[in-house]
């Protein structure tokens, strides 16, 4: 299947002037409460081995598309942030492009969070991921918060190729090596 994207890991002697355009969407498609503060995000980079910022670039022109920050961890891929250009968004680029990378053969579940479907939009996007074979994994996973002073958000927990059974040791690897918290939190954000 030709992809009507490209995907790229970041390289900042080539791509550091789409760097702007990563933040923009990033800070326009997630909340306050579902993102790592900017400069801690730039600091993974060039300090955390197994972080990746993935550009999503059109396939003609390779203009700017989205982006995917994803994790290698011990026996999962975690997908942490994913998003499309709005302008974009309803081309089927990014189905296309999830479709391929789920369908590859890997060792590891892909794992990710996921807002509740609280919301039009949160119950699209749900169907979206269930749509292309992701399953819930976890409806009472909690996200610890990113930055001091936040809270913690109720999410779900999906994976693709992941299983229902595995959501605990799943989260324990999230909390460990993602948050940095103890395994167990409460849903005001506190340690049980």
């Amino acid at each position: 299947m030709e992809l009507p994207v490209l995907v790229e890991n970041y390289d900042p002697s080539r791509h550091s002037g789409l760097l702007e355009r990563v933040e923009e969407l990033y800070v326009g498609s997630f909340p306050l409460e579902e993102r790592r503060p900017w400069d801690k995000l730039l600091g993974l980079l060039s300090t955390e081995p197994n972080f990746t910022l993935s550009l999503i670039l059109d396939a003609k022109d390779g203009s700017f598309a989205g982006f995917l920050t994803h994790w290698l961890l011990e026996n999962i891929n975690y997908g942490e942030h994913f998003a499309m250009d709005p302008r974009l968004r309803g081309r089927g680029w990014g189905r296309a492009l999830l479709n391929v990378l789920w369908q590859e053969p890997c060792p590891r579940p892909f794992v990710f969070e996921v807002e509740p479907p609280t919301t039009p939009i949160a119950a699209r996007r749900l169907a979206f991921y269930q749509s292309l074979g992701a399953k819930i994994i976890s409806t009472s996973y909690l996200q610890p918060p990113y930055a001091a002073g936040q809270q913690g958000m109720p999410l779900y927990l999906m994976a693709w190729g992941g299983r229902e059974e595995d959501a605990e040791q799943y989260q324990r690897m999230l909390y460990r090596y993602i948050y940095h918290v103890p395994h167990s939190l409460t849903p005001s954000g506190g340690s049980l």
